[in-house]
């Protein structure tokens, strides 16, 4: 199970029951739906976390074109005398 650490939308005891409900589900051998179900889950929840990094990394990216940008205007303001 793929924990994802300070979510706004959760909180432990919904995260442990979640998990305990997913154990559960698991736990009817051959009960296809629910096998069915706990994959699904588990692909939203890698989905989620593949989301976050790479919005992580776009922030990143996003911070480093501001810094260039504001060296741009800087030397920009520098030659104009400005």
């Amino acid at each position: 199970m793929t924990v994802i650490p300070h979510s706004p939308f959760c909180s432990f005891g919904s995260i442990f029951s979640a998990f305990i409900d997913r154990e559960n589900l698991t736990a009817f051998k051959g009960n296809d739906a629910a096998k069915r179900f706990v994959d699904e889950l588990n692909r939203a929840e890698d989905a989620l976390q593949n989301a976050r990094k790479q919005s992580a990394v776009l922030e990143q990216q996003k911070n480093a074109a501001v810094d260039k940008l504001n060296q741009l205007i800087a030397a920009l303001k520098f030659r104009l005398g400005c």
